[in-house]
């Protein structure tokens, strides 16, 4: 180290240049495919499946499953004349992959406002059932 002169030192610093910037233009790269393929991955899904028609006929239970692409989340419906409501879905998409939740709706609970209550703070009561909001 010592030994080097402004030569050797300009020398250096363009290679970390080089370095620098092939790794900064590999990475944006690899990040707009990662976008363009979770957008396409997004359009792939959000529509409408079903089992219905099969052409083996081996089906016994028939699913329809209708996904729906509402301001960037991937979310949906289950139904079957097997179910008595449909299952509500919840898509996350990735890169190479897409984890669809699953989660039965509950009955809505009805609210009723107050003017004071010291012990809902906001204000609203339970009129029957569960005492949470869904």
């Amino acid at each position: 180290m010592a030994d080097m002169n402004v030569k050797d030192w300009l020398e250096a610093g363009a290679y970390a240049v080089a370095i620098l910037s092939a790794l900064s233009g590999a990475i944006a790269y690899v990040l707009s495919e990662r976008t363009k393929r979770i957008a396409s991955n997004r359009r792939i899904i959000a529509r409408g499946w079903t089992n219905e028609g099969a052409i083996d006929g081996q089906e016994t239970h028939y699913v329809t499953l209708k996904l729906e692409n509402s301001d960037g989340d991937i979310i949906g419906s289950l139904e079957s004349p097997s179910l008595d409501r449909p299952l509500e879905l919840n898509a996350t998409v990735g890169w190479r992959s897409t984890e669809l939740r699953v989660s039965e709706p509950m009955r809505p609970t009805r609210w009723r406002a107050r003017r004071s209550s010291r012990a809902w703070g906001n204000g609203l009561r339970p009129l029957a059932g569960r005492s949470s909001i869904v």
